[in-house]
């Protein structure tokens, strides 16, 4: 199938445009993360808005400079985090805006799908795996969740088997990394920072009928500062990351399905070893599948490709 197919998602810290050609092969992946200033961990929601239509006025020029509209057959967008009716978040306002007016100036069909789904499927895009039926682990810096997909004609059938009670992995990086000193977001510089630690500081997981807590990781870390290198802080952050998700495995894993694990927290390596040695100590049968890094963090890759998808199958999915 020839033609392009354009990817919108407004995330709260990420802007990201995509394209794609016919046959999924990558176009261009363009992104910008937000600023955040020093010392803060987060942005409010009017300022996220008013920067992704900063960065998408810049980003849309670029990506047009490398491909004609006239190829241009289809375009996705997030239009919120999560597939479920509730799931809200002003910040994909930005991209819907931008991807809507994009796609009646060009009169092509205009995708709407969720930024879970994007990462869904921009993590099977990196893997080149198509599974009909697997388990999900999404830890990101908004969600902590394991799902069980299910490939369906129109989409994926999404259902949580078990989600962080409290803050998510993601918040738990961000708010130490910055009591560290870090910049926000903090996964890389945690990462390359922890590589000096020994790892002699344990910090308690708490995981309940398959749903778990960070938020008692963090009270327990934030007295330990003082007492420990930052490097060591940076390690445990890691490692109580790593053996909570070892649990959520051991306990969800089920009906010999592959665990593909995405979102930017699963993009860390001391975890993805981790998680690698103490599956096969244990002896726990499970095919585990990493997101290609590049394609683990927010992007709007699996949203260009949802585009084409859609329009192989003709599906005109509205949320």
């Amino acid at each position: 199938m020839e033609g392009i197919f354009l990817g919108f998602d407004t995330s709260n810290y990420t802007t990201s445009f995509a394209a794609v050609d016919g046959e999924g092969r990558l176009i261009f992946d363009l992104r910008k993360i937000l600023p955040v200033p020093e010392g803060e961990v987060g942005l409010r929601q009017r300022d996220v808005v008013f920067l992704h239509l900063r960065h998408l006025k810049e980003m849309v020029q670029e990506g047009f400079n490398r491909i004609s509209r006239d190829q241009v057959r289809g375009i996705g967008v997030s239009v919120k985090p999560r597939p479920l009716p509730e799931s809200y978040m002003p910040s994909f306002l930005a991209g819907e805006v931008i991807a809507s007016t994009l796609s009646l100036a060009l009169d092509v069909p205009l995708v709407k799908t969720t930024h879970q789904e994007g990462h869904l499927v921009a993590a099977l895009w990196s893997l080149k795996k198509d599974f009909p039926r697997f388990l999900a682990i999404h830890f990101s810096g908004g969600t902590s969740e394991i799902l069980e997909v299910e490939k369906e004609p129109q989409g994926y059938k999404v259902k949580v088997l078990g989600k962080s009670l409290d803050i998510s992995a993601g918040q738990l990086v961000d708010r130490i990394g910055v009591l560290l000193g870090l910049p926000f977001p903090s996964g890389k510089f945690l990462e390359e920072l922890a590589q000096k630690a020994v790892g002699i500081l344990k910090v308690p997981a708490t995981f309940v009928n398959g749903n778990w807590h960070f938020s008692g990781a963090e009270a327990y870390l934030k007295r330990k500062l003082k007492d420990f290198p930052a490097f060591e802080i940076a390690r445990a952050v890691e490692e109580v990351i790593a053996r909570t998700l070892f649990k959520i495995i051991q306990y969800h894993a089920k009906d010999n399905l592959p665990v593909v694990l995405m979102g930017g927290v699963a993009a860390n390596n001391y975890i993805k070893n981790f998680l690698l040695e103490k599956l096969k100590k244990r002896r726990v049968a499970v095919d585990l599948y990493f997101a290609e890094v590049q394609y683990a963090s927010d992007n709007a890759v699996g949203v260009a490709e949802i585009s084409r998808i859609s329009r192989i199958f003709k599906i005109s999915e509205e949320y």
